[in-house]
């Protein structure tokens, strides 16, 4: 049992600021409780795609630069400040960035460019309904069209502020989402979902389990 990562990101320049390295990279070796929890799949194929960049992301980043200031005695940025204020409302659900955009466009011309879709044979898509990953779908999978299944799955929407202070129910969904990967028929699938969701199906001994912005997993 063994992931790929299929994109990941690189020094390399784009339009968008931010590059991927070919599909398919080389493989790592997942660790033995992931090939536990990957047994009962029958060798499924599962393509992990977490969300372009999200306006949460950009909020998060600007309040980890503020207490960065903070901590070494300084004065944060007033931009900062301001872009981090609105963590404050828990806004679960928020839209791509406008970078989140673009990097949406960059990976899908890199899907089309080496037939991707068409090499993956994906079976289904499923996807979490929080905006930024319904939007992601809708970009990379859109043209996959009515023969393959997509549809909305409430279980892999990301880790909830209330469910850091009690996780059995965030505990709840991933064995939901775990039991219904095992038992479905389809054997090839795509998943768009999100950071902390997918590393915890990973598990700790999982080399590279926080994906980046758009990278996508094809594991094993």
């Amino acid at each position: 049992s063994h992931h790929q990562s299929v994109t990941t990101p690189t020094t390399m320049k784009t339009g968008t600021e931010q590059a991927y390295n070919p599909l398919l990279g080389p493989e790592v070796e997942r660790s033995p409780a992931c090939r536990q929890e990957s047994e009962k799949a029958a060798m499924k194929t599962i393509y992990l795609v977490r969300h372009a960049e999200s306006m949460e992301n950009v909020r998060v980043r600007a309040l980890d630069r503020a207490f960065r200031e903070v901590r070494h005695g300084r004065v944060p940025a007033s931009g900062d400040i301001c872009s981090a204020l609105p963590l404050l409302c828990f806004d679960v659900d928020a839209p791509l960035s406008a970078h989140g955009e673009a990097q949406l466009e960059d990976v899908k011309d890199q899907l089309a460019k080496s037939d991707f879709l068409k090499k993956a044979q994906i079976q289904v898509v499923v996807y979490s309904p929080r905006c930024r990953a319904v939007r992601t779908c809708e970009a990379l999978f859109s043209s996959l069209g009515s023969e393959v299944p997509q549809q909305a799955m409430w279980d892999i929407v990301e880790k909830t502020p209330c469910e850091s202070f009690r996780e059995e129910p965030f505990l709840q969904r991933l064995q939901a989402f775990k039991d219904w990967l095992a038992t479905t028929p389809e054997t090839r699938i795509a998943v768009v979902g999100h950071c902390q969701f997918f590393a915890r199906l990973l598990g700790k001994g999982c080399p590279g389990r926080y994906l980046s912005n758009v990278e996508v997993k094809r594991c094993r």
